[in-house]
């Protein structure tokens, strides 16, 4: 279906569409960008109007890299910061613990999540009634929630970053806008790192961004109180009642979701183990028993020849952000 059928299209199609013209939009934006010296990847600047925002983040065993992600964040402009901690098992506590400790003026709230299986939509919405409900006496109620990845970073990688962050105060201050559509930037080192030091900078030990959009990924953020929730993956809304005027594709502003999933072989072997603990765990009642398959492949592979599959993993990722 095309934005043509859109105004007809009942809300779950409405969604399809979306996703197919935004994802057309931003890889055209994206690969036009990329390719100028427009390009700029900007370290984060504050925007006003993410204080009226709330992010929320799902995270396991990411102490190498969830203390970098609420630092980013923070001086990206939020101040409310909502984690579930899927029952870790290194220092990912602690990094929160710090961080909270060392941001006073943040509101920090952190959950140990024991339930193992891959349930992350239904967390995150169960979190969001959860949130609003804990947050009800506040004189500042939150208009947006974003939610993101330990390994996704909100991004601005355009050169002209004051306009962008203007128009990213404005499309938040904007009460006709409910739908904000990000695009991955897949990131790499340059070459296959075993494993990195507790101090290191995410931007210059991942310097490689995709030299074009090979795939497009969207991630979502949403306006609270409008029935709005995310889809497994939060890469889109169950279902979009609204005019599609009200989507801000922010591949236009030049900020994106840079991604940084495959770091290092001790950190992919971590997360393989995890993953698969999540899939076996993970139960059929809502037909999430075959989600996940590229984890699963990754996993027999890993089960059949070690680190020398990562290895392969990380070495293709990384092809993948040089080659064209």
């Amino acid at each position: 279906m095309t934005l043509d059928a859109f105004q007809t299209a009942n809300p779950a199609e409405r969604v399809e569409i979306i996703r197919n013209v935004t994802n057309s939009q931003a890889a055209a934006l994206y690969n036009q960008h990329r390719s100028s010296s427009r390009w700029v990847v900007q370290p984060p600047r504050e925007v006003s109007g993410l204080k009226n925002a709330v992010l929320f983040l799902m995270v396991k065993d990411e102490a190498d890299i969830i203390g970098q992600n609420l630092e980013h964040h923070y001086a990206l402009g939020f101040r409310r910061f909502f984690i579930l901690d899927n029952a870790s098992v290194d220092d990912t506590a602690l990094v929160i613990h710090n961080f909270r400790k060392n941001h006073p003026d943040a509101g920090v709230f952190y959950a140990y999540d024991y339930v193992v299986g891959y349930y992350q939509a239904l967390k995150m919405n169960a979190l969001d009634l959860f949130m609003q409900s804990y947050l009800h006496y506040e004189d500042n109620q939150p208009d947006w929630l974003f939610i993101v990845d330990a390994d996704e970073f909100i991004t601005c990688a355009s050169q002209d970053v004051d306009h962008s962050i203007q128009q990213f105060n404005s499309i938040l201050e904007d009460k006709s806008k409910n739908l904000l559509i990000f695009h991955w930037v897949q990131c790499s080192s340059q070459e296959v790192i075993q494993s990195l030091p507790g101090e290191y900078d995410i931007f210059s030990s991942f310097p490689l961004s995709w030299p074009r959009m090979k795939v497009e990924v969207s991630k979502i953020a949403y306006r609270l109180g409008k029935g709005l929730s995310p889809i497994q993956g939060n890469h889109a809304v169950e279902a979009f009642p609204y005019d599609f005027e009200s989507v801000a594709v922010m591949a236009e502003l030049g900020f994106y979701f840079f991604h940084f999933p495959n770091r290092t072989v001790e950190q992919f072997r971590k997360k393989l183990v995890n993953g698969n603990k999540a899939v076996k765990a993970t139960k059929d009642r809502d037909g999430l028993e075959n989600t996940a398959g590229h984890w699963r492949t990754y996993y027999q592979w890993y089960l059949q020849h070690g680190d020398v599959a990562i290895e392969r993993i990380l070495g293709d990722h990384i092809r993948g952000c040089i080659e064209a």
